[in-house]
């Protein structure tokens, strides 16, 4: 149980906090690291996007996508851990609504995967938002229990809001269509 452990101290930052910031991380880098994937030249997001209209208001490169996705989903790992640590292991009601908002914007993410993969757009559109809008809702939980948790997550709320306006955007330019 070393997450326990290592939350008996909080406020003290050991090598083992490093090891359980770094497991903590897994879920986002692994969905950010999906997504890289994804936009690789015959990936899935690839291939969404090329057959699709976009607006002309945002990049249609799915690599920028990928790369913007991956680059602020990489710290929340770290954010949640935080929160986690710094409240002696998730012992308030705060810090437990916080990592529940949390994990259900994870759990979002990754059904947004199975959504584009089958090329359905008003459902894809409906998880970005989705996820936008839990990442408020973790966000605002997480200021109220770790301020420097809270700036970590801050990328990844504006980038999923651009995601879920985006997709929204591509759901209404390409409605009727699916394959």
């Amino acid at each position: 149980m070393p997450f326990m452990n290592a939350a008996k101290i909080p406020f003290i930052w050991t090598n083992q906090d490093t090891g359980n910031a770094i497991i903590a991380s897994v879920l986002p880098v692994g969905i950010g690291t999906s997504i890289i994937f994804s936009a690789a030249e015959d990936g899935n997001l690839t291939e969404y996007f090329r057959q699709s209209r976009k607006p002309s208001w945002g990049t249609a490169n799915s690599g920028v996508h990928a790369a913007c996705a991956f680059a602020t989903l990489s710290p929340l790992g770290y954010a949640s851990y935080r929160i986690f640590k710094n409240t002696a292991g998730a012992m308030t009601d705060k810090s437990q609504l916080a990592l529940a908002l949390y994990g259900s914007c994870m759990a979002v993410s990754i059904l947004s995967g199975y959504f584009n993969l089958r090329k359905n757009y008003q459902m894809d559109a409906y998880t970005k938002l989705g996820i936008a809008g839990s990442a408020i809702a973790f966000a605002l939980a997480f200021r109220e229990v770790d301020s420097t948790a809270f700036l970590y997550s801050v990328p990844f709320v504006g980038w999923s809001i651009f995601s879920g306006l985006y997709h929204y955007n591509l759901y209404k330019l390409n409605a009727g269509k699916q394959d």
